[in-house]
């Protein structure tokens, strides 16, 4: 997963089997977003659902955060199909 040098965490992705081109291409993604990610020795990780204010995951923010997205970046039937859903009358757990 990767390694301390000095205070500073390098990161190393390993896999157990080759990837797949389409594999590779999402691994170079994660690999990009995972530059940014500074770890500090010593200090308990959190999490933090970046799309809510709160720091908190739920659905309804997730809804949101996807509504506000381009419109371009969805089909209009998945957007059509999420409308619907957020709308169904399903009773709460």
């Amino acid at each position: 997963m990767g390694y301390w040098q000095d205070d500073e965490w390098y990161w190393r992705l390993e896999w157990t089997d080759s990837l797949m081109p389409v594999e590779v291409v999402e691994a170079e993604s994660l690999v990009e977003l995972l530059v940014d990610v500074r770890l500090v020795r010593g200090k308990e990780d959190r999490r933090k659902w970046m799309p809510d204010s709160s720091g908190l995951f739920s659905v309804r923010s997730t809804y949101s955060f996807l509504q506000n997205m381009s419109v371009t970046t969805f089909e209009s039937d998945i957007t059509t199909a999420l409308h619907r859903l957020w709308l169904n009358d399903v009773p709460s757990k």
